[in-house]
């Protein structure tokens, strides 16, 4: 058994030095949604995965069962039963994971490998590969069900020096490829609401020393820009589903699908990421913060962590947050758990 480094701390709260503006966007419920609770218990495991072995992404079936996924280092398949993180099948180098339930998950990395978890074992289920192909890497993987799956990534080919991108989905039996690109860029990530797919890429303009991040629609085989980089070049995107609707991230903001302001902020770190239940129980990623809007107004709820604050994975009543810990060399994953409230 791996043996873990715990310690369990108590959630404080912090009014952060930040603005935010009333929730917008989403329309009217059936049902008003009650802010979001704040009062977590956390414990903090080390995960020592040897030199390089960061944890990319995280992804659970429930709090008994979380999955997380590294691209080097001793193991790079690691799992949470409830207790302890341990490692599993140590098959190849893994970027993403994404699951829909405990006999379903898929993982994917270098060489367009994608594997595929069936409660068992997992297995090699595809392979991105075209003639000529230098290399290639699948970034991120994420569905709508289970029939429903998409994955996209970057590649090069041996005659070219650019980047390339692709995008794969499944239907329930094959990936297929939907489209690769004739043009610089590298696909990151992709979420979608009940509309169309949205992809994150770094745009590669050839002779430029600085990339631009921008935001994709996938309607069938085309791709259509949706959120140009308006910020300007070295600027930073990034996208994620909450409840039905996909909020984008800026530095400082964080829009709808729609282009409307969720959040504006101040901080002293940039926005990485957004997580969440609903629109009125939001979990904020910066450098080394974790922040909380519930509708009303934000606090800190961790904060001066080591960096980097990278992934997080939310259930009803735990949320686990995978942390690089560049100080010490290992990974860090705070797991909290809300405390009942008293009648």
């Amino acid at each position: 058994m791996f043996k873990l480094n715990t310690i369990v701390i108590a959630c404080l709260l912090f009014v952060a030095s930040i603005t935010s503006c009333n929730i917008l966007g989403g329309g009217d419920d059936d049902e008003p949604l009650e802010p979001g609770p704040r009062n977590y218990t956390w414990q903090v495991d080390t995960v020592a995965n040897g030199p390089s072995g960061w944890l990319y992404d995280i992804w659970g079936s429930s709090p008994e069962d979380v999955w997380a996924v590294a691209s080097s280092g001793l193991h790079t398949l690691w799992h949470f039963d409830g207790e302890s993180w341990e490692p599993a099948q140590n098959i190849y180098s893994f970027e993403a994971v994404f699951g829909f339930s405990e006999a379903d998950v898929w993982a994917a990395g270098s060489d367009g490998r994608i594997y595929h978890f069936d409660g068992g074992s997992w297995k090699l289920d595809y392979t991105f590969n075209k003639p000529g192909m230098y290399s290639g890497s699948v970034t991120d993987i994420w569905g709508r069900s289970g029939s429903d799956v998409y994955a996209v990534g970057t590649f090069s080919m041996s005659n070219e020096s650019k980047a390339l991108g692709f995008v794969l989905h499944y239907d329930g039996k094959d990936w297929k490829e939907v489209l690769t690109t004739d043009f610089g860029v590298q696909f990151h990530r992709v979420r979608a609401d009940n509309k169309l797919p949205l992809i994150l890429g770094t745009k590669i303009e050839e002779g430029s020393a600085v990339d631009e991040m921008i935001i994709y629609s996938l309607n069938s085989k085309t791709l259509e820009v949706v959120f140009p980089n308006a910020m300007g070049k070295g600027s930073s995107f990034w996208l994620n589903d909450v409840s039905d609707e996909v909020y984008i991230t800026t530095e400082h903001s964080i829009l709808t699908y729609e282009g409307d302001e969720v959040l504006s902020f101040s901080t002293r770190n940039d926005i990485v990421g957004v997580y969440g239940r609903h629109r009125k129980d939001l979990l904020i990623l910066t450098g080394n913060q974790v922040l909380h809007n519930n509708g009303e107004n934000t606090v800190s709820l961790l904060e001066d962590l080591p960096l980097n604050v990278y992934r997080a994975q939310l259930f009803s009543e735990e949320a686990f947050f995978l942390v690089w810990d560049f100080n010490n060399g290992t990974n860090l994953i705070y797991h909290g758990t809300l405390e009942e409230q008293e009648e």
